[in-house]
Order: C-alpha cells, then structure tokens, then sequence
C-alpha cells in the first residue's frame, strides 16, 4: 500500500471505504513503511479486523506497530529480516555497468561491508558510485565505514548536485523537503528549486508521485530522509537558526508532518531531548489557539482548526509521550471535539483524555462517536464506543452502567462476527466480575473468551487492556 496517498483526513476515509470493499476475507495486505501512518494504522485494523484479513506491516520502527496492534487485541507475530541472500549478486550485476573489472572485487566488497546486508544501504552505496563516475571523479568507497559515513557523502552529493543547478540553499530545501515529508508542485520552495529536483529525481534521490490532480515530490530512502533532518536543522544539542525560521513560515497543515518526522528521530535516537524541543518549538506557533470561553462549542469556522490542533496534540503525545510540555503550550487542544462531525478527531480525542486521566471529557467524545456511529450505521464505530464508555464506567466502579454498555457492545459484535471485538468485550466482562467479587461469572467470561482466544492465536492477557 503506498503510505504517501493518504495524508490528508479525507484521503484516509477514502482509503477506509477502499478497504472495507476491497479486502476479503482470509486476504494478506502489506502495509510499507509503516512508520509513515502510524496514527491511522488502528483505523486500518479494524477494518481488516472485521474482514478476518491478516496484513504485514514493514516498518524500522516495530514498538509503533506492537502498540496499535494491542490497542486493537489482535495477535502478531515479530520477524526480524536478515540480510538478502542474493544481495552479492545484485550489488555484482549494478556494478559491472559502472566499473572496471580490476575495482569490482573491491567495491563489492566495500558495499556489503558498509550496507550490512540491508538492500537499501547497498542501493545507496551505487547510487553514490553512479554519481561519482557522472562527475569524473574516482570510484572509490575508502574511508566509508558505515550507513551513516555513506549518508552524509550522498549528503554532500545532493549539495553539490544543487549548487550546480542553480539552488542559492540546496541544504536547507533538502531539510524542508524532510520534514515536511514531501511538497506539492505548486508549493514556493519546490518551484524555486525545481531544477535542483530534477537532477536528483534523476540520481534515484527524489521520486514524484501523483496524488489527486497534485504531483507530490519525496525524499528516498526514509533513513537517507531521517539523515537528512538531522543534518539541516541540529548540531549536536544545538537547534539551528534555519529549523526555527522554517517553524515561522511552513503551512499550518504541515506541522503535523513535522511533529511526526521530529518523533522519529526521537525514537531511532534513543530519545534525544533535542527533538523534543524541535517539537516544542512547532507546538509553540499554536500557543493560545486551543482557548475559548464555551466549553464544548465550535463555530463552524473553527472546526478546521480544532482538528488540526487535534491531530498536532495526539501526534506530538503519540511519539514524546510528555503531557506536561504539551499541555503547557497548547493547553486543552482538544476543546470541542465533542462537538466535531468526522469520528475520527473525536474518537483521537477521547482516547487522548482517557489516558490522560480525563474520564468525563473522555465520555463526551465517546459518546459523540457513538452518536456519530448510529447516524451514518457504522456498526463497528458504535460497538467500539460502546465498550469504551464501559470501561470509562467501570473506572468510575459504576458497574451495572459498565456491564450494561459492555453487553450492548457484545451483541454488535456478534452480530459483525467480529471475533476480536467479542474477545475483548468478554475478558471486560470477565474483569468487571473479578472486580465485583463475582468468581464464578468472571471465570465464566474468562473461558469463554479463552475459547475464543484459541482460534485467535493471542494471549490471555492481551484480552483486557
């Protein structure tokens, strides 16, 4: 599935009704680069979910994954890859249009020492020597040790490359074009570069893809993109003077793209504080947009900007995980999105409020996605909320309003033979007993759902949250 079509909201819902008519039961879906949709991947599930479809996700980022697929009860299976087993001999057959006989042994050499087996490193690595023999100059990887001494040499062959067609800052609308992962045709910093960009189209660097009536331009590979903004914008513990310029004047609706990239170096960095204040930074622009005097109302003007601060604060939570830095700068971000009409932000924001401790806003949201469900006869959207509301009940100890939705909620599901969902429903059942003190109905629950969770294939554990 190609990630990159669906950024905007509404392209999401597109490729949600896409899936609910196209995947069949019993069906295999690969989700590449997994990474880049993080926070619609539970959306995705659930639709598979309900279709009994399986789905590899492909992704460096394997926690992410781990987390949406146990928000969503469903068993996975981790692989590791190793290198290719025929990766000598692909690096072999590039090579041979490159380079002499005399410098093959040692440049195949050099490329799996550097690449480790990871076929995109290797592509990298030709791609490196390509340019080098296109500029008259030596084919030679001496004094490349690794990935990251052969990023910042292909680096250095973006720059150039720039500089030679024209681009007055080649390094900084390379970071801009990372961080923002990707621009549109028409956007000022792509045209006044474009030249630029077709040069590195042609490098292998820079690909195009058509997304609607708009072509969209990206940075390849993702860990040459991640190098990338890490080079542009910080130095060390450093944020640099162009990182804080690019946060003044890049389109609102990018700063998500922005906080998700920034997330992603935080993580593959082990948490580097330096990509938090970068997200501080964007979260920064947005201070004091979330307040309003009526609790629960949105204008019908300001319901764009309620999602994007939505989607700002759930994303910048999602990857840093630190309530108090966000909360500071945008306070409640989530400010009427009970009132909202796509699910999608209300049910972002209830589930944001619920881990945060918030039950009673946590409640509002998700009974407006309930009441949102009914509406348009989302059945799976009015049973998931239906069991949240039970478990926000059953944090309160109000358990005969928890067990009531909890019973609700497992008719739906059955009714959609959706095994997870009754699964999930029963082992909330089973714990709603156990806290009542009620044995006996818990351990009924619990087998029941046990049998369940056989065909399933996932623990006892993973049934309740």
């Amino acid at each position: 599935m190609n990630n990159r079509a669906y950024r905007e909201p509404s392209k999401i819902e597109e490729l949600k009704n896409g899936l609910e008519k196209l995947v069949r039961k019993k069906q295999v879906l690969v989700f590449d680069d997994c990474q880049d949709y993080f926070g619609h991947l539970p959306s995705f599930l659930d639709i598979l979910r309900i279709k009994n479809a399986r789905f590899i996700a492909v992704s460096r980022y394997r926690e992410k994954i781990e987390e949406a697929v146990k928000e969503r009860r469903l068993t996975s299976n981790t692989i590791l890859l190793g290198p290719m087993l025929n990766l000598s001999e692909i690096i072999e057959k590039n090579i041979l249009k490159i380079a002499l006989e005399e410098e093959k042994k040692e440049l195949i050499d050099s490329i799996l020492r550097i690449s480790q087996g990871n076929p995109a490193i290797a592509l990298m690595a030709i791609k490196h020597l390509e340019y080098l023999k296109e500029s008259g100059r030596s084919l030679t990887l001496r004094g490349i040790n690794d990935s990251f001494g052969l990023m910042k040499e292909i680096l250095k062959d973006l720059i150039r490359a720039g500089e030679e067609a024209g681009s007055k800052g080649p390094k900084l609308f390379l970071g801009e074009l990372a961080i923002r992962n990707g621009l549109r045709e028409d956007d000022e910093a792509l045209k006044e570069n474009f030249e630029m960009v077709k040069k590195l189209k042609k490098m292998g660097h820079i690909i195009s893809e058509q997304h609607g009536e708009n072509q969209f331009y990206y940075i390849v590979p993702d860990m040459l993109r991640d190098h990338i903004i890490r080079e542009a914008f910080f130095d060390a513990d450093m944020i640099n003077q162009e990182f804080k310029d690019l946060v003044l004047r890049m389109p609102e609706e990018d700063c998500v793209e922005a906080v998700r990239m920034l997330g992603i170096q935080f993580r593959v960095t082990n948490e580097k504080e330096i990509f938090k204040r970068g997200c501080a930074m964007i979260l920064g622009r947005f201070k004091g947009m979330s307040s309003s005097p009526k609790i629960g109302f949105v204008a019908q003007q300001e319901k764009p900007r309620t999602e994007l601060l939505i989607d700002l604060g759930c994303e910048a939570y999602d990857w840093f995980g630190d309530y108090n830095l966000i909360n500071d700068i945008l306070g409640d971000f989530c400010i009427g999105a009970e009132r909202l009409e796509n699910p999608y932000y209300v049910g972002r924001a209830g589930l944001f409020y619920y881990e945060t401790g918030n039950l009673v806003r946590a409640e509002k949201c998700f009974n407006r996605v309930l009441e949102l469900a009914k509406k348009t006869g989302d059945k799976y959207n009015e049973a998931a909320s239906l069991h949240s509301l039970g478990i926000v009940q059953q944090d309160q100890g109000n358990y005969s309003e928890a067990e009531k939705l909890y019973k609700e909620s497992l008719k739906i599901f059955e009714e959609l033979k959706d095994k997870s969902g009754i699964v999930a429903t029963l082992g909330q059942l089973g714990r709603l007993a156990e806290e009542r003190g009620d044995h006996e109905e818990a351990v009924k629950n619990y087998l029941l759902a046990f049998e369940i969770f056989k065909e399933l294939k996932i623990t006892l554990h993973e049934s309740c949250r």
